[in-house]
């Protein structure tokens, strides 16, 4: 048993996703930092941690262009997030496209690397 806790072993500037982000602050994420895993953080939610994602995965996720920005609609329900076919629906907002987890771990056990991944201008926002 040691008596240690995570406040004595890591840094005050921890670098983390949250839930939904631009494609651009993910770009930079990986391009400034070579962390294998990121905590993702829900800041808008009282810094909840949802889990971690890993280096990997969000390589794969942007060389898959699994992002999109999100389409309003009135008759969608409230908050509670629901997976369709091909999108992710939270309260009135669409997000498109999602990638299947098997797509992503075809990539193994040679995952693309961020230099793999091609984003425009555009894409950042």
């Amino acid at each position: 048993h040691h008596n240690l806790v995570a406040g004595q072993i890591m840094g005050s500037n921890v670098i983390f996703i949250r839930p939904v982000e631009k494609v651009g602050v993910v770009y930079d994420i990986l391009t400034s930092s070579n962390h294998s895993n990121y905590p993702v953080v829900d800041t808008d939610d009282r810094n909840i941690l949802f889990g971690t994602i890993s280096r990997h995965a969000l390589c794969s996720l942007l060389q898959q262009r699994a992002f999109g920005n999100p389409a309003d609609s009135e008759s969608i329900g409230k908050n509670t997030p629901t997976i369709m076919s091909n999108y992710l629906q939270v309260g009135d907002r669409r997000y498109f496209p999602l990638v299947q987890w098997e797509i992503i771990e075809k990539s193994y056990p040679k995952y693309p690397s961020v230099a793999d991944v091609r984003i425009t201008g555009q894409d950042r926002e």
